[in-house]
């Protein structure tokens, strides 16, 4: 089976190294965990198939565009440092369609949509976590796969 089909390790890993080369710390993850340091986490959650990508290949029916959501997890120890929104800032900044850069060598992003955000206190851990979601829509070339 193609790599291709990988969506989720592929995604993770390509946000990941987008916001490392932004000058953030990231690191792909399967499920948001508490670290012991100040980082990023970056999860994908595959959506499905988007309707419109849908084509004959093979004389069979394909789907070329898929949608999934990129949960992009900052987490900030209060002790350490203060910049917890800044990275969200920026963040958010570097994954805005035509600001952003971000393309990646498995698939062909059509649309990147900033989704809902949310932040948890711990107050107990003087620690601050903060997910933002953003929905991407992308294609899948099936002559690669």
């Amino acid at each position: 089976m193609s790599k291709n089909f990988q969506f989720e390790k592929n995604i993770e890993g390509e946000v990941s190294a987008f916001l490392v080369s932004k000058g953030l710390k990231a690191y792909p993850t399967f499920g948001m965990v508490e670290l012991a340091e100040n980082n990023i986490q970056v999860a994908f959650e595959y959506g499905g198939i988007n309707e419109t990508g849908r084509q004959v290949l093979n004389n069979q029916f394909e789907y070329d565009l898929h949608e999934g959501q990129i949960m992009i997890q900052v987490q900030t120890y209060r002790e350490n440092d203060s910049l917890h929104h800044e990275r969200i800032g920026k963040v958010r900044a570097n994954m805005i369609n035509g600001v952003n850069g971000f393309s990646s060598t498995q698939y062909e992003i059509f649309d990147i949509q900033p989704q809902a955000s949310s932040t948890i206190q711990n107050d107990e851990n003087n620690l601050d976590q903060t997910t933002l979601m953003f929905q991407i829509t992308f294609k899948l070339d099936h002559t690669k796969t």
